[in-house]
């Protein structure tokens, strides 16, 4: 991307030199052919009351402080637009990698299965992921966890007693005959 940039300033740049350069010649044969100097000099030399010579040395420093300070501001002004268009191409880029979930989703209140346009119901994860990039990570929250280890210890508990209740059950330290 900097080299393409940098290519097309240098083509520009000698573009522009040569426009200069075959401005200055036309110049040069019209200050000739019209002896140009000349005819400013004896202006100023008739006019001396009004300052023309130090005028025409204020006009010529003016015209090369335009010039100076106006290729300043066009520098700048292209350095500005290359870091414009880069931004732009980098917001461009993360625009084209984000996707987003927009308007009302529709889910059951029980089982979170999530409505698709087609009214099909799938889980929460597998709709969000098929409509984004997001990726799932499944955990407890304290909780959750707290409730799930209650249920595990009376389910526990329960079968414990179903087994010793139960006289066709295997005593855990047994080995079952073959």
């Amino acid at each position: 991307m900097d080299r393409e940039w940098l290519n097309v300033f240098r083509v520009t740049i000698m573009v522009e030199l040569v426009i200069i350069f075959v401005f200055m010649i036309v110049v040069y044969i019209l200050a000739a052919h019209y002896d140009i100097m000349e005819l400013i000099i004896n202006y100023s030399k008739q006019h001396e009351k009004w300052q023309m010579d130090e005028l025409i040395t204020v006009s010529v420093f003016s015209v090369f402080a335009l010039a100076f300070f106006s290729t300043r501001r066009w520098q700048d002004t292209l350095v500005s637009e290359r870091k414009l268009k880069q931004s732009n191409e980098t917001l461009q880029k993360a625009l084209d990698d984000i996707q987003t979930l927009h308007g009302i989703i529709p889910i059951c209140a029980y089982c979170k299965k999530v409505r698709d346009d087609r009214n099909s119901w799938h889980q929460l994860e597998v709709y969000v992921s098929e409509h984004s990039d997001a990726k799932f990570s499944h955990g407890a929250c304290p909780h959750c966890y707290a409730e799930q280890m209650e249920i595990l210890k009376n389910t526990t508990k329960t079968a414990h007693l179903t087994n010793s209740d139960n006289s066709t059950a295997i005593p855990p330290n047994s080995q079952p005959e073959s």
